[in-house]
């Protein structure tokens, strides 16, 4: 007997809408039939014959139920991802992959569109936007938005996701497919606008996954591709030319080299000023000065460092100082203009590698793949004798300073400590005696002036926190510690942050419609960025806020439990309940609680108001 002919075989149904039709008829879909026992056995048996197109109490519909207690359910119906009746919890997620102008405007026309979609369609209660920008979509490592989306579904906080296509959900089909078992296991479907896929539709599956991995080869095409390119370049000795400090490009119609088989090389020329520093510099190193003492001669003599042409790249778990604040020279950058061999006239090919395209680390090369070195390539500042020379003397200090490196642990309060003048976060050094907390910039000790942060001591942080915290939620006494549970499990349940930012967005294109103040509209764009911002941490300490809660359900009641509170708040769990705390002095400070209120600590002792909610 053929399949078609089998009772216990559904019959094939109608074939499933697509494009907006799907977007639509999703909403309505029934769930799956499930596999447990049902007490009413009439209803268990009209369910069967709806399953099976067998009628009530035919020998057909007994055999599917016959013999065991389930019933048979299709392969197509279990791939269905069966969504609850009535209004759904709909989110939307986007991403660009790159920070330039044109694909900021590009997610800012995708919030509209989605927020527009997710306010207006029928039966949909919208959830917000689920955002990444500048992330490659290979991985979802460190996609907050991509994280915060998976966890919302694991706590079945949605009910359905419409994304704009595959390729910007996840281009690693090993993730692809981990997301879509787990959105299925908790009964979120998700809609491909571009393909006109939805897992709520049981014939999608197969195609999803086929095009899941289409969408890796492209990538994985396209960095091989690259890589070809680059590789069989190298070994003729073309390279591209960079205008680093010491050249510029050239000018006028000469300005490029046609070399053979059409490569285009741009020319560069020596700038006097810069190449002469270029050599102080080198003459320096080579007659033993150490890198920040070179650095502070130039700051000493207003000699202007080198200017970023680019936009420093966003590194997340790590701070640059801000905007506007002139650094100067420092020994780093000293180290790595002697590292240079451009400034010699050569170039060396391939200094690192990518040996997986997916995580996009890079490695230093040491061998894995073959190396070339270019001579006369351009124009050289210095001779090669005075490069060897000061590589043989930075390598002298590298292996002085060997043994002092490792990889540090992460600590209460790494990450928290902001300096209130640059915007660099406070690093650690610890000794027999005590542990000290500084901001990075003036401990370059580059004579620039740039800023100008005291350090603190441990117990002067944690002496801040305390204060911020007793002006704060220092009311309640020994109920303290189980006021604060409350108040964390209800932040860790609810920290919908897209939610607002979705309303929020809703307000600003409202106004900007109807021709509101230009100031306005700023102080909304500002309030839109620091709800993004504090989204962000939130999710970033959200591990914190699980492992402080295990801590206080096991506290003792009274004034013990709330000493060991007090004191585990502001050293162990300090992550758990503020986001940053700005630094102005080792008396004053600012601090962002887990609820996105401020405190401002001030010098006399005393404690401000808290500020209004960011959340809000």
């Amino acid at each position: 007997m053929s399949m078609a002919e089998n009772p216990c075989h559904p019959p094939i149904g109608p074939a499933a809408p697509s494009g907006a039709e799907a977007m639509s008829a999703s909403a309505s879909l029934p769930r799956a039939p499930s596999l447990s026992h049902t007490e009413n056995a009439a209803e268990d048996e009209r369910r069967s014959s709806r399953t099976t197109g067998a009628a009530p109490g035919s020998p057909s519909a007994a055999f599917c139920q016959g013999g065991f207690k389930g019933r048979f359910v299709s392969n197509a119906a279990l791939s269905r991802t069966a969504l609850p009746p009535g209004p759904l919890r709909v989110a939307a997620y986007i991403r660009v992959s790159t920070d330039s102008s044109d694909q900021e405007n590009s997610y800012e026309a995708q919030e509209r569109y989605f927020s527009s979609l997710l306010l207006h369609h029928p039966g949909w209660i919208g959830a917000g936007i689920y955002a990444d920008c500048g992330l490659s979509g290979t991985s979802g490592e460190k996609r907050t938005g991509y994280s915060r989306l998976l966890r919302h579904c694991r706590e079945e906080k949605l009910d359905r996701i419409v994304c704009k296509s595959i390729s910007r959900f996840a281009r690693n089909t090993s993730d692809f497919m981990a997301a879509l078992e787990l959105l299925h296991d908790h009964h979120v479907a998700i809609l491909f606008e571009k393909e006109h896929l939805d897992t709520a539709d049981p014939t999608s599956a197969f195609i999803l996954t086929t095009l899941a991995a289409i969408a890796q080869e492209e990538s994985r095409s396209i960095s091989a591709n690259v890589l070809w390119g680059l590789r069989s370049r190298y070994p003729q000795g073309l390279a591209p030319n960079f205008a680093i400090y010491g050249y510029r490009f050239a000018q006028g119609p000469d300005a490029a080299d046609v070399l053979d088989g059409g490569y285009r090389l741009r020319r560069v020329e020596i700038v006097p000023q810069e190449a002469e520093v270029v050599r102080r510099i080198f003459a320096a190193v080579c007659e033993g000065a150490s890198f920040a003492d070179v650095a502070r001669m130039l700051n000493a003599e207003r000699i202007p460092a080198p200017c970023r042409r680019k936009a420093p790249a966003r590194i997340r778990g790590r701070s640059r100082v801000r905007d506007g604040i002139v650094v100067g020279w420092t020994g780093p950058m000293i180290a790595r203009l002697v590292r240079l061999e451009r400034y010699c006239g050569d170039v060396l090919l391939q200094k690192t590698y990518t040996p997986d395209f997916l995580s996009h680390r890079s490695r230093p090369n040491t061998g894995e793949v073959p190396q070339y070195w270019v001579r006369g390539h351009h124009p050289a500042i210095i001779s090669r004798e005075v490069f060897e020379r000061a590589q043989a003397a930075r390598q002298a200090v590298s292996d002085r300073y060997a043994s002092c490196g490792g990889r540090r642990k992460r600590r209460a309060f790494s990450g928290l400590l902001v300096c209130g003048e640059c915007g660099r976060c406070y690093t650690v050094r610890t000794s027999v005696y005590e542990t000290v907390w500084y901001c990075p910039t003036p401990a370059l000790n580059n004579g620039s002036g740039a800023c100008h942060a005291q350090r603190l001591g441990q117990e002067q942080a944690s002496a801040l926190l305390r204060r911020a915290f007793a002006a704060r939620f220092g009311s309640e006494g020994d109920a303290l510690p189980g006021q604060m549970r409350q108040r964390l499990e209800s932040v860790h349940r609810s920290d919908c942050m897209e939610r607002s930012r979705s309303r929020l967005r809703q307000t600003l294109d409202a106004l900007s419609a109807s021709g509101a103040p230009a100031d306005e509209l700023e102080q909304l764009k500002q309030r839109l960025a620091s709800l993004r911002a504090y989204g962000e941490k939130l999710e970033e300490s959200h591990e914190a806020r699980g492992q402080a809660l295990a801590w206080m359900r096991t506290l003792p009641r009274g004034p013990a439990g709330t000493e060991v509170f007090l004191s585990g708040m502001a050293l162990e769990h300090a992550r758990a309940f503020a986001l940053s705390i700005t630094i102005y002095s080792p008396a004053s400070a600012c601090v962002l609680w887990f609820d996105g209120t401020r405190t401002q600590v001030l010098p006399d002792g005393r404690a401000g108001e808290p500020a209004v909610s960011q959340s809000g």
